[in-house]
């Protein structure tokens, strides 16, 4: 019986508050403890006690504990060694010691300002108030700004020049008794539901509601007045209500007396707003105006909210200047439902600003500008008089960022946000955090726009993690109480920044041991001349509820809704000079509110000719800020999926733009590329994207790119509501996924859907088409006999075949097709066959054979049965058959599995059926147990497996790998022989066989890339080896016709036919000619002709990359080949190293000496042609310490002197030797101990659909100087680049059947190559359009620069701009102070490409195998764990299926 598993114990509710926007809603979270005794949350709800919310929650509140759950923690910390590098894990307190040593260091050397601090509204009040008094009190900086300069800074300073203090008069309380509310600039339904819910319940009372707004948002929708405002002309507005309110008699005169001053100086204004002249400016009706005007001046209270739609503009504070205004005017200010209500973006930013964390506040609603101020701060942190500078306080985010571009400000620490993704015209940003020298972030998670900047990450510790205090819009505290625990090595952020300010030298101002003790100290910070109090406030008090400031006394009452109040409950009562005790005084010199008359001005940039457009940005219901979090989150990612542009119907018509489309949206500054939504939301003229989506998601999908920075001269907030844009449709993707609108995926990726394969596909290619409409040669349609549709469908599905489409042939394999099929009718009965040797490449053959199997090869109608009779006589029983032969092959480039073919090929010659398998496509325990096992495997980078034979590999050294006894096997290695793991991966396959018992049949084979000989020898003694086993056992074996069987196992090759001797045959030294091959090969290479030589690197490179043209249509073979494929170059060697190494060893360029494989020749050619003088060997190095006696050459020969020989060729050539070591030695003596003049192997850059007579190459041409700086050149790149136009080059197809695009149309292919790894990929862009292949195509490319680096640029653009490449993704690594690589690019994106890797995507890699290709492979798999819920293990596992599904293809070297 099996024990119950153990259930997590509940424990008591934890009440806390929403982590999201100013609402401030209190939450309940339902907490449990598991068998490990670890806490988590199961579940949120509202808390009906709270006087936010009284138990509602929006969707985003109610998905705490998903939040909780979300991937991508940061849970350690992270140093970066140095720029350009990958950061690593670092203990805590050693990143909090760096950060104070870095810190201060730039201060000392810098000054004070050279230091910023960039916080966030998001941070509890413990820590925003420790990030001030470090900044300002102990760094004594300018230099700390908050987010809250990019959302509300304008209703702050608003607030102040006309009621004196920061923050609403009134409460939530308001929106019960108001009778008329004026939203405007704001989309509450969105952004603030639970209090768009509590203000529609008064409006279903009977309430009123005018909304304003530019774009028809669900807001609007609920209105019972909505006037569409043309955008930037709020200010108008709002002074021609006011003008219609004094002429219509609705001011209230005995307020304005009593309460007010100014008035007089408003009398211009209104002149200059009359309601022809706003509705003129507006775009609205003026008997709209009026309604408006009316339904305020007559209601007994009114109340107005709004938020970033007045705050984001360049007199945003003007904008709450006259809102105030209107107030004023009626009196309708500091009495129940009335006021001016701002709304607050996140949870803190109402406590941000009362702590001062930007410009130049400090705690307690108090100024640095203000001596008095200052005294009392200095006096609160211990510090002495004058400490803190007088106005100490930068003029905002925007030119903070632009101070850092310039090199004033040096170090950053970056708290708790994300600026390169929210910051308008964010390039400042970067630039900024590009040129500091330092940057430190604090985080939740690990990955956002912003972390790729940095040089410390420190781990903060999440909502419900840690303890601290969040202020609403209604001044409301409410404490954030710890229900779990913090993972890893994340800490409270207020921990952080104490613990940096004491490793800073500042103990004795930081030594707090709890968030309750510094929130102490904090509410200490009374300001009586505001009304600021939380002397009666405490965590202790704050864990029985919620309070609202001003609190003097821990016994006071829980609210407070009403401000300015003249009572002596929050301040002294005041008196006038009169004597007279007005009702209410407002914290000005004059104790009045204040009329400010503020002409209207029009929006900092407006459309033109070349950007017609005005852009409005915001926000959606389900997503939040730049998707740290809500992203994570699938209910609420699910509700809001992605990107957009609204565009109105008219304007999307004039543009030619449907549902979907994808438009670049460009201003002066930036471009972003979005899905269209057209809708009449917006207004004509104007359109609409949500800032949420940035780089994570995607390239040109962040809107902040777009906006402009200009800023409001008194708030210093950027303007970003209103910018000027222009629209263009571009062809991407998203065409063809039309049907499923904007934000089908994150980065609006819409993918079409294949259409499901059709049975009519193979009948059509019959009737001289492709299924796709591509022509083909005619076949005899009478002759067809097609199977019927349903079957062939039914088993198109079985077999998974129906994404494999027809073949694109090149021009002579169409030709020998069509004489093919045109002969077919007077040819024999049967199947026809293509030949053997023909201008098909072998895949292609495959597929015609097959096609020619399906229509012709039919099973014969029984025989009739024979007249009775007596039984004939038995056959002699069948001798047994010949045992099984399994040739499993793996093979990094195409080289082991041309061995592994030939081999096959070679027993199928002599009567010995072979199956060439894949290892990869088989298991250890899935060999027959009965068959041979002739293993053909290459070695790569340091003795490992190829990706094809990694997986085969690995299961073969698991501890559960099955025995093998007495299975006979035998293994042919491949590799390099300069490399001192020579044919590594083959001994170690080797010795495994043997450990699991296996028999070795003959002994391993090992070959040199060009030496061919002991495969030949190696498969000699295979076959002799299987007759005399054969013989012993009594067996027959097989028929010299090769009769016997020849099936083939699942995922098997069919053995290919004998015709070709390939190692079976005498090689070229026998004396036979070989056979004509059917195409170019290594061994019978054909001539092309070097027709292009074009310089792709630009001055100041460093390297010098060209772009080769190939023709071949004078070669005497064809020389066909496949997108993926790589070009062998045989080089000659240039005759300046000939003549070197023959003056240096003295010998006679005509002595003649015998080269392998090819004959006597002189020993100049040898050196030409054959033989390469250039490279050291171990064999050269023989002959040379053997012949002078050296000490340090004997030594480096040592076996266990590898890597000290390694070090020391280093920079040397064969011919550096020489000249250090002179010796003599006859002819054929040096020819014995040079290596052979390899190929050089280069990934084609073109397709044959393009023409298949050319072939492109990308080749960074090899040139250095050598030992003592004599100038060296690479053999093959040196030769190709030097050579003229029209020049001979000896070449043959190398294959990459491993390494092709995706054959299925609508598969999604990401491609990862930089530097001349582009090259490929070219091709398979080609090919793919050549197909009219729909799927999506994705490029990451890297170099150094983009100015000299950029290769094929204008190509790849313009493919982008086609729609043929979806996504360029560019890395240039020098371009700033940090280092950027393509496996940077690849996590930046990691969601997006996550979204693509689940649509099927094939993810191929080409370039640099020791590093690149590696780091790549790591990039991969954290994808894995941080966008799919992976730990390492399955993250491996994944990316090794993807590797098994051959959906993850790297040719790299």
């Amino acid at each position: 019986m099996t024990a119950p598993e153990p259930q997590p114990r509940r424990l008591p509710p934890v009440r806390t508050v929403c982590s999201y926007c100013g609402v401030g809603c209190g939450v309940v979270l339902d907490v449990a403890a598991g068998p490990d005794g670890r806490r988590t949350v199961r579940r949120t709800s509202g808390d009906k006690a709270h006087p936010a919310n009284s138990g509602r929650l929006c969707a985003k509140g109610a998905t705490g504990a998903e939040l909780m759950a979300a991937p991508g923690r940061l849970t350690g910390a992270l140093r970066r060694p140095r720029r350009g590098e990958a950061p690593e894990p670092v203990a805590m307190e050693t990143a909090v010691a760096e950060t104070a040593r870095r810190l201060r260091a730039v201060a000392e050397a810098h000054g004070p300002d050279a230091v910023a601090l960039y916080v966030s509204g998001q941070l509890t009040l413990e820590a925003q108030y420790l990030a001030n008094k470090l900044a300002k009190g102990f760094l004594r900086t300018s230099w700390i700004e908050s987010n809250s300069r990019l959302c509300m800074a304008s209703a702050g300073s608003g607030y102040k020049l006309s009621l004196g203090a920061d923050g609403p008069p009134g409460s939530y309380d308001d929106f019960a008794h108001a009778d008329v509310f004026l939203v405007i600039g704001a989309n509450m339904a969105d952004c603030h539901p639970v209090l768009f819910l509590r203000m529609m319940e008064r409006v279903r009372a009977g309430a009123k509601l005018i909304v304003v707004d530019p774009r028809r948002t669900a807001t609007a929708a609920k209105a019972d007045l909505f006037l569409q405002i043309r955008p930037g002309t709020d200010l108008a507005l709002l002074n021609g209500l006011l003008h219609l309110l004094a002429a219509g008699g609705y001011t209230d005169p005995g307020f304005i007396t009593e309460h007010t001053e100014g008035w007089a100086a408003m009398e211009g204004v209104l002149a200059d707003h009359p309601p022809d002249t706003v509705a003129e400016l507006t775009g609205l009706a003026e008997a709209d105006l009026r309604r408006a005007a009316e339904w305020i001046g007559t209601a007994g209270a009114w109340l107005s909210c709004w938020t970033m739609g007045l705050n984001q503009s360049t007199h945003g504070t003007w904008n709450t200047n006259a809102l105030i205004n209107l107030h004023l005017a009626t009196g309708a200010i500091c009495r129940p439902g009335c006021g001016p209500f701002s709304l607050t973006g996140q949870a803190n930013a109402m406590g941000g600003r009362e702590m001062g964390y930007m410009g130049p506040g400090l705690p307690g609603q108090r100024s640095a500008e203000v001596a008095e101020d200052r005294a009392f701060t200095e006096e609160l942190w211990g510090l002495a008089p004058g400490t803190i500078r007088s106005g100490s306080g930068g003029p905002g985010t925007v030119e903070m960022f632009r101070r850092m571009a310039r090199g004033e400000i040096r170090a950053a620490w970056i708290l708790c946000t994300n600026p390169v993704a929210s910051v308008a015209h964010r390039r400042t940003v970067i630039e900024g955090l590009e040129a500091a020298e330092f940057v430190v972030t604090q985080d939740v998670f690990a990955t956002t726009e912003t972390q790729a900047y940095a040089d410390v990450q420190l781990p903060a510790a999440m909502w419900a993690e840690t303890e601290g205090v969040m202020v609403n819009s209604e001044r409301n505290l409410t404490l954030m109480q710890q229900a779990v625990t913090p993972p890893g090595d994340a800490w409270p952020d207020w921990r952080i920044i104490a613990a940096v300010a004491r490793a800073m030298g500042y103990e004795e101002a930081f030594t707090y041991d709890s968030a309750e003790e510094v929130f102490a100290e904090l509410s200490r910070a009374y300001n009586p001349r505001t009304g600021y109090d939380l002397r009666g406030v405490s965590h202790r008090r704050l864990r029985r509820g919620p309070v609202q400031w001003p609190s003097a006394a821990p016994d006071g009452p829980d609210r407070n809704p009403v401000r300015y109040l003249n009572d002596g409950t929050a301040t002294p009562p005041r008196v006038r000079a009169d004597g007279s005790r007005p009702r209410l005084w407002f914290p000005t010199p004059t104790g009045r509110a204040v009329f400010h008359a503020r002409p209207f001005l029009p929006a900092a940039e407006l459309p033109d000719d070349s950007y017609p457009f005005l852009l409005n940005t915001g926000r959606l219901p389900h997503q939040w800020h730049t998707l740290t979090k809500t992203a994570k989150i699938a209910r609420l990612d699910a509700l809001d999926p992605g990107p957009f542009v609204e565009i109105h119907p008219r304007d999307a018509a004039s543009l030619g733009v449907a549902d979907g489309d994808a438009v670049e949206v460009a201003s002066r500054r930036g471009r972003a590329v979005l899905p269209a939504k057209v809708d009449d939301r917006v207004r004509p003229g104007d359109c609409f994207a949500p800032f949420h989506w940035n780089d994570l998601f995607g390239e040109y999908l962040s809107v902040n790119a777009v906006t402009h920075d200009a800023v409001d001269p008194v708030s210093f907030q950027p303007g970003t509501k209103a910018c000027a844009v222009a629209l263009t449709k571009v062809a991407t993707a998203a065409e063809a996924g039309r049907g499923a609108g904007p934000g089908a995926a994150h980065g609006a990726r819409t993918v079409a859907t294949a259409p499901a394969p059709r049975a009519e596909a193979a009948v059509g290619a019959a009737r001289g088409g492709t299924a796709d409409g591509r022509a083909v040669a005619p076949g005899p349609v009478g002759a067809v006999a097609a199977a019927p549709a349903p079957l062939a469908a039914a088993a198109a599905e079985v077999f998974h075949t129906g994404g494999i489409a027809p073949p694109a042939l090149a021009e002579p394999e169409r030709r020998y097709l069509a004489g093919f099929l045109a002969g077919m009718g007077a040819g024999a009965p049967g199947a026809p066959v293509l030949p053997d040797r023909t201008p098909l490449t072998p895949d292609h053959a495959l597929w015609v054979n097959g096609w020619l199997a399906g229509a012709f090869s039919r099973t014969e109608p029984p025989e009739p049965e024979p007249a009775p009779g007596p039984e004939p006589e038995p056959e002699p029983e069948a001798a047994s058959a010949a045992r099984e032969v399994l040739v499993l092959w793996a093979s990094q480039t195409g080289n082991a599995e041309e061995a592994a073919a030939e081999a096959a090929r070679g027993l199928t010659a002599r009567g010995r059926p072979a199956r060439l398998l894949r290892m990869d496509d088989g298991t250890p325990a899935a060999l027959p147990s009965d068959a041979v096992l002739l293993l053909v495997t290459s070695t790569f980078g340091d003795g490992d497996a190829p990706d094809n034979g990694a997986r085969f590999w690995a299961a073969l050294n698991a501890p559960d790998a099955p025995r093998l006894d007495g299975t006979p096997y035998s293994v042919l290695a491949l590799g390099d022989s300069s490399y001192d793991d020579f044919c590594g991966h083959g001994r170690r396959l080797d010795d495994r066989l043997t450990a699991l018992g296996a028999h070795r049949l003959v002994p391993r084979a090992q070959c040199d890339a060009d030496d061919t000989d002991p495969a030949r020898g190696w498969l000699t003694a295979v076959a002799e080896a299987l007759d005399t086993e054969e013989r012993a056992d009594g067996a027959t074996g097989t028929e010299p016709d090769g009769a016997g069987s020849t099936e083939t196992a699942p995922g098997a090759e069919p053995a290919v036919s004998a015709s070709e001797p390939a190692l079976s045959g005498p090689g070229p030294r026998s004396g036979t000619a070989p056979a004509a091959p059917r195409t170019a090969t290594r061994h019978a290479p054909a001539t092309a002709r070097l027709t292009g030589n074009r310089l792709l690197s630009g001055p100041g490179s460093g390297k010098e990359v060209r772009a080769f043209t190939l023709d071949t249509r004078e070669a005497e073979v064809p020389v066909p080949y496949e997108a993926g494929d790589a070009l062998g170059v045989l080089p000659r060697q240039r005759p300046e190293v000939v003549a070197e190494w023959l003056a240096a060893t003295g010998t006679d360029p005509a002595a003649p000496v015998e080269v392998t494989g090819v004959g006597t020749v002189p020993l100049a050619t040898a050196l030409t042609d054959h033989l390469d003088p250039t490279r050291i060997t171990t064999d050269l190095l023989r002959l040379v310490a053997d012949r002078t006696g050296d000490p340090l050459l004997t030594r480096l020969l040592r076996p266990e002197a590898k890597a000290e020989r390694a070090t020391w060729a280093w920079g040397r050539q064969a011919l550096d030797v020489l000249a250090a070591y002179p010796v003599r030695a006859s002819a054929a003596e040096w020819a014995a101990v040079l290596p052979r003049l390899r190929p050089r192997l280069y990934s084609i850059a073109s397709s044959p659909l393009t023409d298949p007579r050319l072939i492109r190459l990308t080749v960074s041409v090899v040139r250095f100087g050598g030992h003592r700086d004599r100038p060296r050149h690479g053999v093959a790149s040196a030769h190709l680049a030097d050579a003229g136009p029209g020049a001979p080059v000896r070449v043959f197809v190398q294959r990459s059947p491993h390494f092709r695009p995706p054959a299925d149309p609508a598969t999604p292919l990401v491609m990862v190559g930089p530097g001349t790894g582009v090259a490929p990929f070219l091709g398979f862009l080609q090919d793919r359009r050549a197909r009219g292949h729909t799927g999506p195509n994705w490029l990451f490319f890297g170099e150094r620069h983009r100015a000299s680096g950029f290769h094929h640029r204008a190509e790849l653009e313009a493919l982008r701009d086609a729609g043929t490449l979806t996504r360029l993704d560019t890395a240039f690594s020098r371009d700033q102070p940090e280092k950027v690589y393509v496996q940077d690019r690849i996590r930046e994106h990691g969601a997006l490409l996550w979204s693509w890797l689940r649509d099927g995507a094939h993810f191929c890699v080409c370039g640099d195998a020791s590093r690149m290709a590696g780091d790549v492979d790591r990039a991969l798999r954290d994808v894995a764990v941080a966008h799919g819920g992976l730990d390492e293990d399955g993250a491996a596992a994944y990316v090794n299926r993807l590797a098994a599904e051959r959906r993850y293809l790297r040719d790299v070297y």
